[in-house]
């Protein structure tokens, strides 16, 4: 028998009491349910505007230190 939520992936984040009751509905209705709620958090610093850009043009999207240098100078990044 299919579910009304079959098929659907739910990540659960709530930290109250609502939450994981929530989860359990949905799972209930056949959602699968990612029980991220119990996972202890961790806060740290707030990175600055800008702190990993070049980071982030280099690593992922792959631009050379000249390219960087070049979207600085056109101001498109600071």
């Amino acid at each position: 028998m299919s579910l009304p939520l079959d098929g659907v992936r739910v990540l659960e984040l709530a930290r109250f009491q609502a939450g994981p009751r929530g989860g359990m509905i949905l799972s209930d209705l056949g959602a699968e349910v990612i029980k991220m709620s119990t996972t202890p958090g961790r806060l740290g610093p707030v990175p600055t505007p800008g702190q990993h850009t070049d980071q982030v043009l280099h690593d992922v999207l792959g631009y050379d230190d000249a390219a960087i240098l070049a979207l600085r100078q056109q101001g498109a990044v600071k």
